[in-house]
């Protein structure tokens, strides 16, 4: 929505020639800042473009059908080829597009690896309480067994050497 009124704006200032050319790049990168997933964010981003590009194609259109003296009279300071700032400003809106997608992309794989580092480091922690639950468990099940395999040993003696055992 904010494209197609800005495209409407875009024709009525001057066509590729107006400063309004600057917020289709602001609303670009907002795009970037309010659309997390990266695919969405490309496909708002190209719809924006294709907005300017479509603001331009009118005002040549208009500018086609009136005469020369009548399109000064509507567009002030509009040169003879309106077509002419659009491939720098396109290209210019493309590669703020990539950009914006780049960082995006980067951004989502850094919150994977930090998600997964946090997560490593919750297991991690599971594991050490695990082994010292191990641990533990281990030595309190040792003691007794050691006092019952000291006793077996010495009624094993025992009977070997014939001794009454009490």
């Amino acid at each position: 929505v904010d494209g197609i009124f800005l495209s409407a704006l875009t024709v009525v200032t001057g066509g590729y020639d107006s400063t309004l050319y600057w917020l289709f790049l602001a609303l670009i990168v907002r795009g970037a800042v309010s659309v997390p997933r990266a695919t969405s964010q490309i496909m708002l981003n190209l719809t924006l473009i294709t907005c300017y590009v479509l603001a331009g194609l009118i005002l040549i259109r208009v500018a086609d059908l009136s005469d020369v003296s009548d399109r000064e009279i509507l567009f002030p300071g509009t040169p003879e080829n309106p077509a002419e700032p659009l491939v720098l400003r396109l290209v210019l809106l493309l590669l703020m597009t990539v950009c914006c997608y780049g960082v995006q992309v980067l951004l989502d794989r850094q919150r994977r690896a930090v998600e997964e580092a946090r997560e490593f480091a919750m297991r991690e922690g599971q594991l050490q309480s695990a082994g010292r639950v191990a641990a533990e468990f281990t030595h309190q099940i040792k003691n007794p067994l050691a006092i019952i395999n000291n006793a077996a040993f010495s009624l094993q003696r025992a009977v070997k050497l014939g001794k009454p055992v009490s």
